[in-house]
């Protein structure tokens, strides 16, 4: 059995060097590469589709990311090649972008998280591990996804695995009434819920001023036109991740932003491995091997990573100044502002156009993968009660 790999992908001869002989991905060669290989793993660098696999023996695709953008899925199906994506082996990773940038960002405003609202649009892999985490920091949190809502046969709170009572679904009208607004929605052109430009200039007019909005699903779900024009008008606080038009950002458009990272917002060392294992996982269905079990996988991952973070010794009750201290804990983990000054000291002042794209996708590609919020909580939850203000927030990250 012949595997032809992205040399990207984490620990990969460890874990698929039991199928068969590993060939690593040349692009410059890949369509002869391509002739012999009876595996194909890539990640979402590499198109996928009817030019490169025509013709080649391929019987097998797995992607170890979690969007498919890069996937001809109907080709697949046609010629009855084998799937396997890593949907949600990123989620974590996201979901702490999200905490860490809204942290900062309420604390600019002053503010603590505690009582803030905040509407979460998109409530899958991603979305579901955020609404849990900012509910056990305190938010009132509304849930906008009417796919979701319309198929779910259980309780939201059932769905989200919480007891939590401050969280609702809402309409997409309503969610606009929020001091937070998240976005985790793939992008959908047509049919009964398009995202395309879903924050438009109708509804950025609808956001309360000085109002948090987050982006870390798809560019395109905000119109950048409309939100360059109403940002400074309402005093919005831009933290976006994805980019419409992306890797070519202008200047104005970063200019309008709070916050800017170059689509990384799911890159973290834990991310990547889980990705691996779970194309890993899904090879060993498609040739009918027995499965590697659970408890195998975790404790694979455990003895790849070590937590070397701070105890977070706190007695108070929640406050802005615990906020404060949580947030400082957690920012030594990954520093987003660091990584916001480093991104516009490439992209600005504004280059030609071409020149722009290589700046985002060398930054991009440069990007030191970062630990994840569960290896600092890991390290705490050994040392804390249940009376520490973050002990719920600490037992949920590590159910995640």
């Amino acid at each position: 059995m012949n595997l032809l790999l992205d040399p990207q992908l984490s620990n990969a001869t460890e874990l698929f060097s039991e199928f068969g002989e590993c060939t690593w991905i040349d692009p410059l060669h890949i369509t002869y590469q391509i002739k012999s290989a009876d595996i194909l793993i890539v990640r979402s660098t590499t198109q996928v589709n009817q030019k490169l696999l025509k013709n080649s023996p391929v019987k097998c695709v797995g992607t170890a990311t979690s969007g498919t953008d890069h996937i001809d899925l109907h080709y697949l199906q046609r010629n009855n090649i084998y799937f396997a994506e890593a949907k949600g082996c990123n989620a974590a990773a996201v979901a702490d972008y999200v905490v860490l940038n809204v942290l900062a960002a309420r604390h600019e405003q002053e503010k603590t998280l505690v009582d803030a609202s905040v509407s979460i649009i998109g409530c899958g892999s991603v979305g579901r591990i955020v609404v849990r985490r900012l509910l056990a920091l305190g938010c009132h949190v509304q849930v906008c996804d009417p796919p979701l809502q319309a198929n779910l046969k259980i309780s939201l709170t059932d769905y989200l695995n919480i007891r939590n009572k401050n969280v609702r679904w809402v309409s997409w009208n309503e969610a606009l009434n929020t001091d937070m607004l998240c976005l985790h929605t793939p992008l959908i052109q047509q049919g009964d819920y398009p995202t395309h430009h879903l924050l438009n200039m109708n509804s950025l007019k609808k956001l309360p001023d000085y109002c948090i909005v987050l982006n870390a699903g798809r560019g395109s779900v905000i119109d950048m036109q409309a939100w360059e024009k109403i940002q400074p008008q309402k005093k919005l606080l831009g933290i976006f991740d994805v980019w419409e038009n992306e890797p070519f950002i202008s200047a104005s458009s970063l200019q309008s932003v709070w916050r800017a990272s170059p689509h990384i917002a799911g890159h973290t060392k834990r991310g990547k491995l889980m990705g691996s294992i779970m194309i890993r996982d899904a090879l060993r269905v498609f040739l009918k091997i027995k499965t590697i079990d659970q408890f195998t996988n975790v404790s694979f991952i455990k003895s790849q990573f070590g937590s070397s973070h701070d105890f977070l010794k706190l007695e108070d009750e929640i406050s802005l100044d615990t906020e404060k201290k949580l947030f400082n804990a957690l920012e030594n983990i990954e520093s987003f502002k660091t990584l916001d000054d480093n991104f516009r000291s490439f992209l600005l002042p504004e280059k030609e156009k071409t020149a722009q794209i290589s700046a985002f996708k060398e930054v991009r590609k440069n990007y030191i993968l970062r630990e994840e919020i569960r290896d600092w909580a890991e390290n705490m939850s050994a040392n804390i009660s249940e009376n520490h203000p973050y002990y719920n927030f600490i037992l949920t990250i590590l159910s995640d």
